[in-house]
């Protein structure tokens, strides 16, 4: 008998993938990272119509599709055949109608059963792991957002700062306290930072576009966005890291899977019933009005093929083996590598905070000095800040990247047994 709840499960997921995902979405305004994270949340696994998952949605309904292709090859059959003749131009016409049923004795064994539950839970796994990818590619662009706004602040400053600049240049010109060459100087330093601010906003534009694909509402661009509510931790050792990602980490499951798939394959491959026979039951009702009925067992004798389908599965057996040891090598590394940047994001991190400290510090004393009209170089002390700010965000969000990359690497939660 077919294993009915994988049957059942691939079907529903089957139907359910001709749902395309919505147009239209609720999104608070301003944009925050709650929303997102609740939206992608609720995505369900058959969804279609996002560009970044198609791909995904596509391999993960493939490998669905190629075990239930494998259950209804390995089914009963039943055919219809009818007859009509006769002996001689002088004979009456005879008929005769067989009905007959044929069932593989390689059918849903419990062996198959598992070798097929093994597809299906890499297959999922896999799908899991991607949609992981995509939403640290949705936070990977939200931050992109902010920081482009927070360096088109800045900018901004900056531009200001150059005008006001090249104002009292023009002033000190005429009043026979500057020249022509330092007003030239102004001009252009002006010009500069006027071109490098529409570069940021054309920047700004962009990561917006990105952004808006990515949640799949390109007509509605998010205008303004709120921070992301992520706090930085403290950095696990390699040890305990090591030991989650052999437990829990997805790549190794889809492999540990794979390699279960292929070395329950090649034990099916060599059993009795792999042989191709099967058993045929047939009925049939003669015009004369005799009944027939015979069952009949079918054993192949010579299957050159059967030795060459050995030979394949025994090397992807061993292959998906030799599997799980070079993704764990690779995961071994990638992890510590990831490790190190982790302490190196929270120094950089904790140098920006202290670097934005001595900033603000820095404009309060500007504007003390500016109140009591002295040489105070307030305005530079405001850019100072909002250079500072930018750079402490930037590290600050390349630090949670980071973090949710760890996450997603060891993967706790997201397959198991």
């Amino acid at each position: 008998m077919p294993n009915w709840r994988v049957v059942g499960g691939a079907l529903w997921g089957l139907l359910l993938s001709v749902s395309v995902a919505a147009t239209e979405q609720n999104w608070p305004e301003p944009l925050t990272w709650p929303a997102v994270q609740a939206w992608f949340k609720d995505l369900p696994n058959e969804l279609i119509g996002l560009p970044v998952l198609d791909d995904a949605v596509a391999a993960w309904q493939a490998e669905r599709l190629n075990v239930l292709a494998e259950q209804a090859q390995l089914g009963s059959r039943l055919s219809l055949n009818t007859r009509l003749g006769q002996s001689s131009p002088n004979d009456p016409l005879h008929g005769r109608l067989s009905i007959m049923i044929e069932k593989p004795l390689a059918g849903s064994t419990p062996l198959r059963q598992q070798q097929q539950q093994a597809v299906l839970h890499a297959a999922d796994c896999r799908l899991k792991q991607q949609r992981q990818g995509y939403y640290l590619t949705v936070l990977e662009h939200y931050m992109a957002v902010l920081l482009a706004d927070l360096e088109q602040s800045w900018t901004i400053e900056v531009m200001a700062m150059k005008y006001v600049h090249l104002s009292r240049t023009r002033d000190y010109l005429e009043a026979g306290r500057s020249n022509r060459t330092a007003l030239l100087q102004s001009e252009v330093a002006y010009a500069g930072a006027r071109m490098n601010n529409q570069q940021r906003e054309s920047q700004q534009q962009l990561t917006r576009l990105a952004l808006a694909r990515l949640l799949n509402r390109l007509e509605h661009p998010p205008e303004r966005l709120l921070g992301v509510p992520l706090q930085p931790h403290a950095v696990p050792e390699v040890e305990a890291l090591v030991a989650d990602l052999r437990r829990v980490n997805p790549q190794l499951y889809i492999a540990k899977q794979r390699a279960k798939a292929a070395h329950l394959a090649y034990r099916i491959s060599r059993g009795v019933l792999a042989t191709g026979s099967l058993l045929r039951t047939e009925f049939t009702q003669a015009s004369e009005g005799d009944t027939v009925w015979s069952l009949t067992w079918v054993v192949p004798l010579w299957q050159p093929e059967r030795t060459l389908q050995q030979q394949q599965l025994h090397l992807q057996k061993t292959q998906q083996a030799l599997a799980i040891r070079s993704q764990q090598q690779q995961l071994h590394a990638e992890l510590v590598t990831l490790q190190a940047s982790l302490t190196h994001l929270h120094r950089r991190y904790r140098l920006s905070q202290s670097t934005l400290l001595y900033r603000e510090v820095a404009l309060d004393d500007s504007r003390a000095r500016y109140e009591l009209e002295m040489n105070s170089h307030l305005g530079d002390s405001m850019v100072d800040v909002s250079e500072a700010q930018w750079a402490s965000k930037k590290s600050l969000y390349a630090l949670l990247l980071a973090q949710e990359k760890l996450r997603i690497l060891r993967g706790e939660g997201l397959c198991g047994e």
